[in-house]
């Protein structure tokens, strides 16, 4: 049987912490879009940074059948776009049904991306 009072707790201890060290709730504040690669093969992941404050400690995964692939950036400028595709993941073509995982510094939770099939 549970414990309301220590369940109710734990919950304080575990946002305190969080808010102790400065991480937000929310997902970082990042538009991901996708097109095809011009020149090679795969999707080329559009990222832009909505906020006018630095991200740091950027880490997108790349998960799909074929594997997973991880591109990691020390920072993403207020407002800067970054693309990510085959080039920047040596290789590894971004296929159309992988779904995107993108993490930075501060933010508790991911933002996850699905990329549709292509027609």
């Amino acid at each position: 049987m549970r414990n309301p009072s220590r369940t109710a707790s734990v919950a304080i201890v575990l946002v305190a912490l969080f808010w102790g060290c400065g991480a937000k709730l929310g997902r970082p504040p990042i538009e991901c879009t996708y097109r095809k690669s011009l020149l090679g093969a795969g999707n080329i992941l559009r990222l832009e940074n909505q906020s006018h404050a630095a991200l740091g400690g950027l880490r997108v995964e790349v998960r799909s059948a074929d594997g997973d692939v991880i591109y990691e950036q020390a920072q993403l400028g207020s407002f800067e776009i970054l693309e990510v595709g085959w080039k920047k993941l040596n290789g590894f073509e971004i296929p159309d049904d992988a779904v995107v995982v993108i993490r930075a510094d501060g933010f508790l939770l991911p933002l996850r991306v699905e990329l549709a099939a292509s027609e």
